[in-house]
């Protein structure tokens, strides 16, 4: 009888074993990936930089967000020259950089404090292309019906940022001296 105690116990340790053997390949299926996407978005070509951004907007990676944002400034500083511009930066940056914008966007709230922070960069260009994101990522909380309410809304999502408390101290901090800073002009 101890004996097939003895089997019973040993089978039954490898079957939990297995369960969890199986749990931990499903649960580090999606942190594999993500981390194949991000070396692929960083050090792979452009057609595997513009797999990965899509890839990693989808999954909402937040670890994607200063690999984004860091792309999209190289491309911001690369491709957009001189100083009359209209229109949405899309159609100065490029594919790749339109991609890297776009993944910012759909991956959302996480990227607000690393839009509010390029948003700051000391060359125009990189300012030019977080200005006009911020308010794709946070949407404007009251009324804006046209491009001239555009740095009314700006204005807004900036107030909100700084006084929800259900937001980081660096997002309300970051949006604060933003709005210190003043004055906005419309794009």
């Amino acid at each position: 009888m101890s004996r097939s105690r003895g089997k019973v116990l040993a089978l039954s340790t490898v079957g939990v074993g297995v369960v969890v053997m199986v749990a931990a390949g499903f649960a580090g299926k999606d942190w594999i990936r993500e981390e194949w996407y991000l070396r692929r978005l960083e050090w792979g070509d452009m057609d595997d930089q513009i797999v990965a951004a899509d890839k990693l907007s989808e999954m909402r990676s937040v670890r994607a967000i200063p690999i984004l944002v860091a792309k999209l400034e190289a491309e911001a500083l690369a491709k957009v020259h001189g100083f009359f511009y209209k229109g949405p930066p899309e159609q100065y940056l490029g594919r790749l950089g339109t991609r890297f914008k776009a993944a910012l966007i759909k991956i959302g709230h996480p990227a607000t404090l690393a839009a509010l922070k390029a948003r700051t960069h000391d060359d125009w260009r990189v300012s030019w292309i977080m200005d006009d994101s911020l308010p794709q990522i946070r949407p404007c909380p009251g009324p804006h019906d046209s491009f001239a309410h555009s740095t009314s809304c700006d204005v807004q999502i900036l107030m909100q940022l700084r006084d929800d408390p259900a937001e980081t101290p660096d997002v309300r901090m970051t949006a604060k001296n933003i709005l210190d800073r003043g004055p906005f002009e419309s794009r």
